[in-house]
């Protein structure tokens, strides 16, 4: 239902830094990427934290609240069916879009936050 020219997604539990959509857009423009993200910080419950985020973007390090796409890519859509193969939705939709050629840049600067859900499962918790 976005209806600029590029669109910077965001879940709950995510937070831009002020500069996010500034920084990404200006990349994003100056080198003609099509998606351009950044850094995940990823906050832990225990107060730990670690960066997300790699180039070329890869399974497990890559995620769209630390991106911005244009418009014109939003005909691709998330897979509902990718949970059935435990997949993760960020990274279906971003291997669909590597493998047609969609334009990816990468600014190595950290500019969402993702904090743990309280509700995370712990440990030997997790269903694999």
């Amino acid at each position: 239902m976005a209806k600029g020219r590029w669109i910077a997604p965001l879940d709950d539990d995510d937070a831009f830094h002020p500069s996010h959509v500034e920084r990404l857009l200006e990349f994003a423009q100056r080198e003609r990427h099509e998606v351009a993200y950044g850094i995940l910080r990823c906050l832990m419950n225990d107060g730990s934290e670690f960066p997300l985020g790699t180039y070329p973007p890869q399974y497990g390090h890559f995620g769209w609240q630390s991106a911005i796409f244009h418009a014109g890519l939003r005909f691709f859509e998330m897979e509902l069916a990718d949970a059935l193969f435990f997949s993760p939705a960020d990274w279906s939709l971003c291997r669909r879009m590597l493998r047609v050629g969609v334009r990816f840049g990468f600014l190595n600067e950290a500019l969402t936050d993702h904090y743990e859900s309280r509700f995370a499962p712990k440990g030997d918790e997790i269903d694999h």
